[in-house]
Protein backbone atom coordinates (compact mmCIF):
# COMPACT_ATOMS: atom_id res chain seq x y z
CA UNK A 1 0.00 0.00 0.00
CA UNK A 2 2.58 2.13 0.31
CA UNK A 3 3.73 4.95 -2.62
CA UNK A 4 7.18 3.59 -2.46
CA UNK A 5 6.63 0.19 -2.96
CA UNK A 6 4.13 0.76 -5.60
CA UNK A 7 6.60 3.08 -7.61
CA UNK A 8 9.08 0.22 -7.34
CA UNK A 9 6.72 -2.22 -8.76
CA UNK A 10 5.64 0.12 -11.76
CA UNK A 11 8.97 0.68 -12.44
CA UNK A 12 9.95 -2.88 -12.58
CA UNK A 13 6.60 -3.81 -14.49
CA UNK A 14 5.63 -0.41 -16.59
CA UNK A 15 1.73 -0.32 -17.74
CA UNK A 16 1.27 -3.95 -15.94
CA UNK A 17 -1.74 -3.94 -13.49
CA UNK A 18 -1.48 -4.65 -9.92
CA UNK A 19 -3.12 -4.95 -6.55
CA UNK A 20 -2.50 -2.88 -3.61
CA UNK A 21 -2.89 -5.12 -0.49
CA UNK A 22 -2.79 -3.91 3.14
CA UNK A 23 -1.65 -7.07 4.24
CA UNK A 24 2.21 -6.93 2.51
CA UNK A 25 2.13 -3.33 4.59
CA UNK A 26 5.32 -2.31 6.08
CA UNK A 27 5.63 -3.42 10.17
CA UNK A 28 3.44 -1.17 11.67
CA UNK A 29 6.01 0.80 13.99
CA UNK A 30 2.94 2.49 16.32
CA UNK A 31 4.01 6.06 17.59
CA UNK A 32 7.21 5.65 15.58
CA UNK A 33 6.22 5.85 12.10
CA UNK A 34 7.52 8.65 10.48
CA UNK A 35 10.25 9.50 12.84
CA UNK A 36 14.36 8.46 12.55
CA UNK A 37 15.10 5.20 12.49
CA UNK A 38 18.08 5.99 14.71
CA UNK A 39 15.26 5.79 17.42
CA UNK A 40 15.19 2.15 16.56
CA UNK A 41 15.85 -0.57 19.06
CA UNK A 42 19.08 -2.84 17.99
CA UNK A 43 17.79 -5.63 16.31
CA UNK A 44 15.94 -8.20 16.67
CA UNK A 45 13.13 -5.98 17.63
CA UNK A 46 10.21 -8.23 18.86
CA UNK A 47 7.45 -6.94 20.90
CA UNK A 48 9.26 -3.10 21.42
CA UNK A 49 6.54 -1.44 18.85
CA UNK A 50 3.54 -2.74 21.04
CA UNK A 51 3.72 -0.77 23.76
CA UNK A 52 3.85 2.12 21.61
CA UNK A 53 0.49 1.39 19.60
CA UNK A 54 2.49 -0.67 17.17
CA UNK A 55 2.68 -4.14 15.75
CA UNK A 56 4.55 -7.01 17.33
CA UNK A 57 6.35 -9.16 15.71
CA UNK A 58 5.00 -12.77 15.35
CA UNK A 59 1.92 -10.71 14.55
CA UNK A 60 3.31 -8.98 11.83
CA UNK A 61 5.18 -12.11 10.49
CA UNK A 62 1.74 -14.09 10.72
CA UNK A 63 -0.03 -11.38 8.68
CA UNK A 64 3.34 -11.43 6.16
CA UNK A 65 2.27 -15.37 5.70
CA UNK A 66 -1.24 -15.25 5.75
CA UNK A 67 -1.17 -12.62 3.22
CA UNK A 68 1.36 -14.38 0.62
CA UNK A 69 -0.42 -17.96 1.47
CA UNK A 70 -3.98 -16.27 0.58
CA UNK A 71 -2.46 -15.27 -2.71
CA UNK A 72 -1.09 -18.53 -3.56
CA UNK A 73 -4.15 -20.14 -3.14
CA UNK A 74 -6.34 -18.09 -5.55
CA UNK A 75 -7.22 -19.63 -8.89
CA UNK A 76 -5.09 -18.60 -11.35
CA UNK A 77 -1.94 -17.58 -9.30
CA UNK A 78 0.77 -20.18 -9.53
CA UNK A 79 3.33 -17.19 -9.77
CA UNK A 80 3.22 -14.12 -7.85
CA UNK A 81 5.25 -11.04 -7.67
CA UNK A 82 4.90 -9.16 -3.98
CA UNK A 83 6.76 -5.93 -3.19
CA UNK A 84 7.10 -4.57 0.18
CA UNK A 85 9.72 -3.82 2.43
CA UNK A 86 13.00 -4.73 4.17
CA UNK A 87 11.39 -5.09 7.46
CA UNK A 88 8.69 -7.50 5.51
CA UNK A 89 11.18 -9.38 3.58
CA UNK A 90 12.93 -10.64 6.89
CA UNK A 91 9.75 -11.57 8.45
CA UNK A 92 9.15 -13.76 5.30
CA UNK A 93 12.33 -15.06 5.83
CA UNK A 94 11.58 -16.11 9.36
CA UNK A 95 7.98 -17.35 8.36
CA UNK A 96 9.77 -19.94 5.76
CA UNK A 97 12.59 -21.08 8.63
CA UNK A 98 15.14 -18.78 7.54
CA UNK A 99 16.79 -16.16 9.88
CA UNK A 100 18.66 -13.21 8.08
CA UNK A 101 20.64 -12.37 11.27
CA UNK A 102 22.82 -14.80 11.32
CA UNK A 103 23.27 -14.22 7.04
CA UNK A 104 26.91 -12.81 5.86
CA UNK A 105 24.81 -9.63 4.47
CA UNK A 106 22.34 -7.54 5.51
CA UNK A 107 18.63 -7.90 3.79
CA UNK A 108 19.81 -4.67 1.27
CA UNK A 109 17.54 -2.27 -0.95
CA UNK A 110 15.63 -4.29 -3.99
CA UNK A 111 15.95 -7.50 -2.35
CA UNK A 112 14.68 -10.88 -4.44
CA UNK A 113 13.18 -13.78 -2.30
CA UNK A 114 11.82 -16.58 -4.91
CA UNK A 115 9.96 -19.03 -2.60
CA UNK A 116 8.44 -22.45 -3.81
CA UNK A 117 5.24 -22.94 -2.82
CA UNK A 118 3.40 -26.04 -1.85
CA UNK A 119 -0.08 -25.93 -2.40
CA UNK A 120 -0.70 -29.50 -0.41
CA UNK A 121 0.51 -27.95 2.97
CA UNK A 122 0.51 -24.61 2.23
CA UNK A 123 3.45 -24.33 3.03
CA UNK A 124 6.38 -22.45 1.61
CA UNK A 125 10.48 -22.54 1.05
CA UNK A 126 12.83 -20.56 0.21
CA UNK A 127 14.45 -21.53 -3.50
CA UNK A 128 16.60 -18.24 -4.05
CA UNK A 129 17.70 -15.14 -2.82
CA UNK A 130 19.11 -12.32 -4.91
CA UNK A 131 20.40 -9.12 -2.57
CA UNK A 132 22.13 -7.16 -4.69
CA UNK A 133 22.98 -4.32 -2.71
CA UNK A 134 23.37 -6.81 0.69
CA UNK A 135 25.59 -5.01 2.91
CA UNK A 136 28.20 -7.16 5.10
CA UNK A 137 27.34 -7.21 8.85
CA UNK A 138 29.44 -5.34 11.00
Amino acid sequence: TSERACDTLELAFPGQPYERVKGLKEWNFGKFEGASEDLNPRLPYGDFYKQYDGEGEVEFRERMMATITEFMQRPGHESVLCVSHGAAAAQVMRGVGVEPLKMKHRIGNCCVLELDFDATTGTFALADLYNPYGTPRE
